[in-house]
């Protein structure tokens, strides 16, 4: 009887250190998973702060400077509570650039949470002493060149004459975005207007002159900590467990337990993940005893007599979830194809392509008299006729080719990294080959062709590309189709 005891005891003991082990492993997979959302959630919000960049680019006009007030080096005034700040302007000009900023904070703020608290744009003129700034120079001088602000405050012209807002500043004090090309996290800091702790999300705007790559403008967005305390309260309701954010000096930035008093010594005591393109650190407290064993010895007992069924259904179960893991990727894939030609369709464009594309040419292909082909021949033979030109496409393009079906009989062919020469000659071959196709006994099948070649950095500018080289198409049908415009 007591060996039998005995070996009841071991038995559970190993059941117990087998279910540790078990919610052990599953909770740090259930971390990283959830990490995982977390950045992509605020990858999101960059994401929407980028929107927010083209939609106040948009409001941009010009307007007349008004009387202004001069403070040390700046030159200052209101328009409608906004304030504009001119840094070292030796003659002030008699426009300037007007940005709905303040309808910009208002919109921001429905979006996150009212955690939003100011915005500014920095136009920044002088990034290098080139040649060719000092002849597009005119009365501007200094590293910064106009600040623009959505609360008008007198006290912004003594902060902006300690430290404008520079190149300087922006790259060297405390970026951390990979080549500071997508986005800049500032450490948290107290706000020298607002007064309160907060942290700014930067968002650089470059433009290319001449091949030198200047900084044409910075959107300061700054939020409060409450940018972070839903999406931190959502994982710690999910995980059972604290979340930390701490930015590069492992100072807490955001907590879920806000009477925790965080040193730099206490960071083994957490799993540390990397905030998304930043050098902020996600910090999750580690998994301890109390954690695993929350369960008492009776319900481990219980699961004894059950662990040979649990087991079997979850083994089930991970076999369920790796066939919809699955499913979900072919889905995916699915959605950004065409059935009948398995080119891309129009929704790559909105959700598979991806951003700036330079030197890119934009080619739209439509098949002759393809009407003809259809009430001829019948639609099944239009089917075939569509997929041997979408072979052709996909055989000829080429590496740096997207074949998108833009319509019925109507193609989109984006060329990456190309010129006007390599450009005609791939759309020639093309071409070419499609008159050579033995779709149809007797019947040459041809095409009409308009393509230009731009730099796309947005996907509005791909479809104004779009838009020229349509009008080309139209040139080509109307001078006899079997031709190329460009």
């Amino acid at each position: 009887m007591k060996s039998y005891i005995r070996f009841l005891k071991i038995l559970f003991l190993l059941m117990l250190a087998f279910s540790m082990y078990n919610k052990n492993r599953f909770l740090r997979s259930e971390i990283k998973t959830s990490i995982g959302y977390f950045n992509s959630s605020f990858d999101e919000k960059i994401y929407i702060l980028k929107n927010e960049v083209n939609f106040l680019e948009k409001t941009k006009k010009e307007l007349e400077v008004p009387k202004y007030k001069t403070k040390g080096r700046i030159k200052y005034f209101e328009v409608n509570g906004y304030g504009v700040y001119f840094d070292t302007a030796v003659v002030m000009p008699k426009t300037y650039d007007y940005y709905d900023i303040a309808s910009g904070r208002e919109s921001l703020n429905r979006k996150f949470n009212n955690s939003f608290y100011g915005i500014i744009y920095n136009k920044v003129r002088k990034v290098e002493a080139t040649e060719l700034y000092n002849q597009a120079a005119g009365v501007y001088r200094g590293r910064g060149d106009i600040a623009f602000v959505d609360k008008f405050d007198e006290r912004w012209a003594e902060a902006l004459q300690k430290k404008m807002l520079s190149k300087s500043f922006f790259k060297n004090t405390k970026s951390v975005s990979r080549d500071n090309i997508e986005f800049v996290l500032y450490d948290s800091y107290i706000d020298k207007i607002y007064g309160l702790n907060m942290f700014s999300i930067i968002i650089p705007n470059y433009e290319m002159k001449d091949d030198i790559e200047f900084l044409n403008g910075i959107w300061y967005f700054d939020f409060d900590n409450k940018f972070f305390d839903r999406d931190l309260e959502a994982l710690k309701t999910k995980l059972n467990l604290d979340i930390l954010i701490v930015d590069s000096k492992n100072e807490v930035m955001s907590s879920t337990d806000k009477e925790l008093d965080f040193k730099e010594s206490d960071m083994k005591k957490y799993y540390s993940y990397n905030l998304s393109k930043t050098n902020y650190k996600i910090l999750v407290k580690k998994i301890t005893l109390k954690n695993l064993l929350g369960y008492q010895e009776l319900i481990f007992f219980v699961l004894f007599l059950a662990l040979g069924v649990y087991l079997s259904k979850r083994e089930r179960l991970e076999k369920e979830v790796e066939k919809l893991k699955i499913a979900e990727k072919i889905r995916r894939h699915l959605m950004l194809r065409d059935p009948l030609t398995k080119l891309y369709n129009r929704y790559f464009i909105e959700k598979g392509l991806e951003y700036p594309i330079q030197n890119c040419g934009v080619v739209l292909i439509d098949i002759d008299y393809f009407k003809s082909i259809n009430d001829n021949f019948g639609h099944s033979k239009g089917d075939h006729v569509l997929r041997g030109v979408s072979n052709v496409i996909k055989l000829l393009g080429g590496r740096d080719v997207h074949g998108i079906r833009w319509g019925g009989e109507e193609f989109l062919v984006v060329f990456k990294n190309t010129d006007r020469y390599e450009l005609l000659r791939k759309i020639e071959l093309i071409a070419a080959s499609i008159k050579k196709l033995d779709l149809i006994d007797n019947v040459a099948i041809t095409v009409s062709v308009g393509a230009v070649i731009a730099d796309i950095e947005t996907k509005e500018c791909l479809y104004s590309a779009i838009a020229e080289s349509d009008k080309n198409l139209y040139k080509a049908k109307v001078a006899g189709r079997d031709r190329i415009v460009m």
